[in-house]
């Protein structure tokens, strides 16, 4: 969940009542004022952001932009830290490719993500359609049928673990608390990175090791940060791709009674 705080946004109240678990935040509206020409990038990177999953080019990322995407989670009540040690970077590499072989492992896991893939043709609108799949991932390749029935965990850990070790950015996305607070103030930071194409940067998930709850713990402790990784994403510069399918406002937008 994203909540701007510019034009006719007066006040953003989160998680203004405690005993209601579904009621994140509340933003009210003010006067109109003008955007700064940081808001108005962001803005306009709005309808860009998605995932993206290519290939990154080689070319590292600038300083300034690495600060500032710290300091920005920082802001948000949410910690962001670049491994850039080797070693360091080795370790989560590792870890991203071990959450690969325990998911792949799982038969549930594998019928899930073989529900969530489908070709470039059809009416879905949720999913990853293969137009914005690696086209040198196994699963742009592997039919449905065959990741429901096959472990493909091996080859889909090797190459996860290259994407994870040589991209430009690898980064740990996390939070001191481990609860509704910090969920939402990590989705905060998170919606700012995914707007990074505002500087021409694309972002995607290895979050593999958070959600195998036996890695996720040495996720933090190799990051040295202490709190809770909330999310591991890669950064770096690749080519445009056309949008996955989205649902309609009407369909998620729910009016206030």
């Amino acid at each position: 969940m994203a909540i701007w705080h510019f034009g006719y946004l007066d006040r953003t109240v989160v998680r203004p009542v405690p005993g209601d678990p579904d009621l994140l935040a509340r933003v009210s509206l003010g006067d109109e004022d003008a955007p700064t020409p940081k808001q108005e990038a962001f803005f306009a990177a709005i309808p860009k952001r998605r995932t993206n999953r290519q290939l990154f080019r080689d070319d590292p990322l600038p300083d300034e932009l690495q600060h500032e995407l710290v300091k920005a989670a920082e802001r948000e009540g949410a910690w962001l830290r670049f491994a850039d040690d080797r070693a360091q970077r080795n370790v989560i590499a590792d870890f991203i490719a071990e959450g690969d072989r325990q998911q792949w492992a799982n038969k549930h896991f594998r019928l899930e993500l073989a529900a969530w893939l489908h070709p470039n043709a059809g009416d879905a609108r949720d999913g990853i359609p293969k137009s914005a799949q690696n086209a040198r991932d196994l699963l742009s390749v592997a039919g449905s049928i065959v990741i429901r029935t096959f472990h493909l965990g091996e080859g889909h850990a090797a190459k996860d673990r290259d994407i994870a070790a040589y991209s430009p950015g690898l980064v740990v996305l996390g939070t001191d608390a481990d609860g509704p607070a910090g969920w939402l103030a990590a989705g905060r930071r998170l919606t700012a990175c995914y707007c990074a194409p505002a500087d021409e940067v694309w972002a995607s998930y290895l979050d593999q090791p958070i959600e195998v709850p036996s890695l996720r713990p040495k996720v933090t402790e190799v990051i040295g940060h202490a709190g809770h990784a909330q999310n591991i994403l890669r950064l770096g510069y690749g080519p445009n791709l056309n949008p996955t399918p989205c649902r309609t406002v009407e369909e998620v937008l729910i009016p206030a009674v």
